[in-house]
């Protein structure tokens, strides 16, 4: 759960930071004291001999383990298939269309850079990471992105003048992955809580399905049940999983965010019913782990419509709930083309993949200087970590993974008697302090298809929650005074989390659209 903005919260994360980052600081301290007051005897002691041990190892682990670690990070990332020059064309006028703010949005994928130091070179290297991949110089296509520069030019409604400014633009392919150093004591405590994970998982009938064995000796902290459970079909993926029993519900599949796996979801899993099937995916690059590097996203997508397939055969019922949480959503648009006809509904909670183009996803986690505990505490417990720092820089397609509000919308699909099943029901739940995404302009954006939006709106979405039905095609829970993933954890906001899924879940006769 985030914390808040109290000057308080802030020293509560910077003292666990502290504690967990550089334990080995506090061994010589304690060896220093220990030899000053109580000499041989003390340093010599067994519990002497055991922190001083522990901090030879983190000073190893440092030296010898994460500082070329962090070299090797650095390497060339992902890089997805070329488009073609009208998709292009399409995919920047569509994002140019959807901006609150045009000025705030040159400013800050400029990482913060005066108007008049941003010029038009400045957002043409913009341009050549946002749509080729590539760095300058623009060579053959200054053509293409002298008219892209244009269009913006006319939307932002002032001259963006020629050369080049002092900015800097935000790429994150080609920008240094920023991370911090992890303790190995850091990696005793996410391994067991990974244990509880597991644990908490199988008190509510889930069981574990495995990668590849051999990814037990590429995993840190190790994994035992990597050796001795069943084998997930794809072996990519590891996930949980609870067969399907229940006659009055369909099953789930959850896909979490960025954390530390599953642990923070148990409270909300513990509300569902015990007889409902849940397939929850898991993402280990994200999980505050040392792991292999994240599958391209095509790749992800195919292996959990295989999971999900596998399952189907052995009887698992053909339409699921699919939900997604923050990173998890990513993978959202994907699923959609990939495993459409299986997705009765779906539940968008904190997505970051709405609006993606806007800079407020990359730059909250990868460039934004804290100011308060909440943000503090997302850049030094997540965002920092090794493993989600390479993912968020160097495996993420932007392009591949946003999600519109066309994707949601789905017009009815045919059904065998010659009707139209009703149409997919979303629900996007996030709150309304939200600090990683720009909440109000995702509230207007999937409200009203806007991205601009005023005062009266956001009196307009406060009232969601009390609205829901769960039976619009496309609807709002704005949790006003809720920050990224405060719901999980708030005994008066849980509860809603559990009506949406219970909701979509629930086997109940649907209307349908008669064809003309």
């Amino acid at each position: 759960m985030l914390l808040g903005q109290t000057r308080p919260e802030w020293a509560l994360v910077k003292i666990g930071a502290a504690i967990f980052a550089f334990p080995a600081v506090a061994a010589v301290i304690y060896f220093v004291l220990a030899a000053a007051i109580f000499g041989v005897r003390g340093i010599s002691h067994p519990f002497s001999i055991i922190v001083e041990v522990f901090g030879l190892l983190e000073v190893l682990w440092y030296f010898a383990f994460y500082i070329p670690y962090r070299e090797y990070l650095q390497r060339p990332g992902y890089r997805p298939p070329p488009l073609a020059q009208e998709a292009r064309r399409a995919l920047i006028l569509e994002c140019l269309d959807t901006i609150p703010d045009y000025d705030t949005f040159q400013k800050k994928w400029a990482l913060g850079a005066q108007s008049e130091d941003i010029k038009r070179e400045n957002v043409k290297d913009w341009l050549l990471w946002a749509l080729f991949d590539r760095k300058g110089p623009p060579g053959a296509d200054d053509a293409e992105l002298e008219e892209y520069v244009d269009v913006f030019e006319s939307k932002l409604g002032k001259e963006i003048k020629s050369g080049r400014g002092d900015a800097e633009m935000m790429r994150l392919d080609f920008d240094r992955v920023r991370m911090l150093h992890r303790s190995l004591l850091w990696y005793i405590i996410v391994g067991g809580a990974d244990m509880l994970t597991i644990i908490g998982m199988a008190v509510l009938g889930f069981g574990f399905r495995r990668q590849a064995r051999s990814t037990f000796f590429t995993t840190f902290p190790p994994r035992p049940l990597t050796l001795v459970a069943p084998a997930s079909p794809a072996p990519e993926l590891s996930y949980f999983y609870r067969p399907h029993k229940s006659t009055t519900h369909r099953p789930i599949v959850l896909i979490h965010g960025i954390g530390i796996g599953y642990m923070p979801y148990l409270p909300l899993l513990r509300l569902l019913p015990r007889d409902v099937g849940i397939i929850a995916i898991e993402i280990l690059p994200v999980s505050c782990r040392i792991t292999a590097p994240l599958p391209p996203t095509d790749a992800v997508a195919q292996a959990i419509a295989t999971i999900v397939a596998h399952h189907q055969a052995e009887g698992f019922p053909e339409e699921v709930v699919l939900t997604v949480h923050s990173f998890g959503s990513l993978y959202a648009a994907a699923l959609l083309r990939r495993m459409s006809s299986s997705i009765h509904s779906l539940v968008l909670m904190d997505p970051v993949s709405l609006l993606l183009h806007l800079p407020d996803v990359a730059y909250n986690f990868t460039r934004r200087t804290p100011k308060y505990a909440n943000e503090l505490q997302i850049w030094l417990a997540v965002a920092s970590d090794s493993n989600v720092a390479h993912t968020l820089a160097r495996r993420i397609c932007w392009r591949e993974m946003r999600l519109t509000r066309e994707d949601l919308l789905t017009e009815g699909m045919p059904a065998a008697d010659g009707t139209h099943r009703a149409l997919r029901r979303t629900t996007a739940l996030f709150g309304g302090r939200d600090n990683v995404t720009n909440p109000d302009a995702v509230a207007s954006y999937v409200y009203s298809g806007r991205a601009r939006h005023a005062e009266v709106d956001r009196k307009d979405w406060r009232m969601s929650p009390a609205r829901w039905t769960g039976q619009g095609e496309l609807e709002l829970m704005y949790l006003d005074g809720l920050d990224h993933g405060q719901a999980f954890l708030s005994r008066r906001h849980l509860p809603l989390l559990a009506k949406v899924l219970n909701t979509y879940a629930a086997l109940e006769a649907e209307p349908k659209m008669e064809t003309e």
